[in-house]
């Protein structure tokens, strides 16, 4: 499937960057994007479409607290307090999930996207803290 850039799945036309893969994992000059990639890039703009209309309906329940919350209670009850081994599974080194967890800084749409990728969860679920870790919701994670 050829298309120009900008319409390639999971590139904003407003900070014109690529949504769910760094930018220097696409090549500009190639507008053939492969099945995994596109399907890829296809659930993250799905994902992004129902974050902003969940957040439109309600948005008392989602904000930067809530994205910390969320980052509190996968590390506190998915990860036992392991702030490593959290880090390990989304491919962020333990001195940014602590950063997460305290809210000194918020993890970016890509970061996000990994933590939910990892974690099964969609990105409604992180920003809302609206899931349930010990109750199975997160993927090859057991319940405690």
């Amino acid at each position: 499937m050829h298309l120009p850039r900008q319409m390639a799945a999971g590139f904003c036309p407003y900070c014109k960057r690529w949504l769910g893969k760094s930018a220097t994992d696409h090549h500009y000059h190639d507008t053939t994007l492969d099945e995994p990639t596109w399907m890829t890039q296809k659930k993250v703009n799905a994902d992004v479409f129902e974050l902003l209309q969940a957040t439109y309906r309600n948005p008392h329940k989602f904000g930067n607290q809530m994205g910390v919350r969320s980052m509190q209670v996968l590390l506190d009850q998915v990860f036992e307090g392991s702030i490593s081994e959290f880090g390990r599974v989304v491919g962020v080194t333990h001195q940014r999930i602590a950063a997460y967890r305290d809210g000194v800084t918020l993890p970016n749409l890509s970061t996000v996207l990994s933590i939910c990728s990892a974690l099964n969860l969609t990105l409604v679920q992180f920003y809302s803290a609206d899931f349930n870790p010990s109750g199975g919701v997160v993927k090859g994670m057991d319940p405690k």
